[in-house]
């Protein structure tokens, strides 16, 4: 906050009671001094138990299966453990898995994707209260049994689609090291203002009075 707006919003408040301007001028500092981003990887280290995997949650984020026989490898990852699917059909298969953070919008920037013997067509989906915000798709060269990064820039979002597509037979296909960063909510902005405003021209009003 520079010293003009200081100057400005003590003005502002003046003519408040003192409790309303103290609650007032905490409010202000707070938001002056704007909510930190909470950046988060996912690295699946809670997953200690191999088997099929459905969900998992971490540092307020859940990675949830939405298509595809996902399942949970202790024993290999970048590092272990994992998740991945296998293709259990001749021919291409896609598995989807989903990102949110309970509602809180969120930027995604990007990913680690692996494949034992084949290339990796993916596809990432962004939404905002159910509109897609933006997707971006492309081809992972084989990786060779290695880890490839994907990075991405886009909007804020609170759901992610993450899409593989398998092309083999007994290919085992995965993900590892989702990096996600927590974005302020700009209404908690715009109550404030709002509240601030109220309370200023009731107080004018009652001086009138």
């Amino acid at each position: 906050m520079n010293l003009m707006n200081g100057m400005n919003l003590m003005n502002l408040v003046k003519p408040l009671d003192r409790n309303a301007r103290r609650i007032l001028l905490l409010f202000a500092l707070t938001l002056a001094s704007g909510r930190p981003a909470t950046a988060a990887i996912i690295d699946f280290g809670n997953l200690t138990t191999p088997g099929a995997f459905t969900s998992t949650s971490e540092d307020g984020f859940t990675v949830s299966a939405v298509s595809g026989n996902w399942v949970v490898s202790t024993s290999f990852g970048h590092p272990a453990p994992f998740i991945q699917f296998i293709n259990a059909v001749q021919g291409p298969t896609t598995a989807q898995l989903s990102v949110t953070a309970g509602g809180t919008p969120f930027r995604f920037s990007g990913v680690e994707l692996y494949s034992s013997v084949s290339t990796i067509p993916y596809v990432f989906t962004g939404l905002l209260r159910g509109s897609q915000v933006f997707t971006a798709s492309g081809v992972v060269p084989n990786t060779f049994g290695n880890f490839a990064t994907v990075t991405n820039t886009g909007a804020p979002i609170d759901t992610l689609l993450i899409s593989l597509t398998n092309m083999f037979i007994s290919n085992p296909m995965g993900v590892d090291n989702i990096v996600v960063t927590t974005v302020p909510e700009p209404a908690t902005m715009t109550l404030f203002a709002g509240g601030f405003a109220g309370l200023v021209v009731r107080r004018r009003r009652h001086r009138r009075c």
